[in-house]
């Protein structure tokens, strides 16, 4: 079975303002996502990675989820909300991947909502800043270790 790395991240203040509903990963374009979709069409984004994204608005997000344009940051009160979700999904998700690494780029009132993850390697940016997303980069272009 192959090993499998985790990315948790945040939703994005920046969005694309389309009308309707579209895939989160077109949906939000903030600095994570503009790093991850640039190595991901310079083809250096591995296929073992797995990204999760937590919103204020959806709570538990894959990247091809579909949402809405909102405006609506993860506060205390949404955090304990969605937090029974995020957990639980989190934890099915473990438990049917062999994940071996997770990078989590969640700040504070994000990072209250995961509880613990049960990987043996896990790497904790509670900041986006450039430093982080550099860290984040070097995070996803490692080879793949068992």
């Amino acid at each position: 079975m192959e090993h499998r790395r985790l990315l948790i991240i945040p939703c994005s203040r920046t969005k694309a303002i389309t009308p309707g509903l579209l895939p989160a990963w077109e949906r939000y374009q903030g600095r994570v996502y503009r790093l991850l979709k640039e190595l991901a069409s310079q083809q250096q984004f591995p296929n073992s990675i797995d990204i999760v994204i937590i919103s204020g608005k959806y709570g538990f997000l894959r990247p091809f989820d579909l949402v809405e344009l909102y405006d609506q940051p993860m506060t205390a009160e949404l955090a304990s909300k969605h937090c029974r979700e995020v957990q639980e999904r989190l934890s099915a998700m473990c438990d049917s991947n062999r994940y071996w690494d997770c990078f989590v780029l969640l700040e504070p009132e994000y990072l209250a909502v995961l509880g613990d993850l049960h990987i043996p390697n896990v790497h904790i940016e509670r900041k986006i800043d450039q430093s982080s997303l550099e860290r984040l980069k070097q995070w996803i272009m490692r080879e793949g270790r068992q």
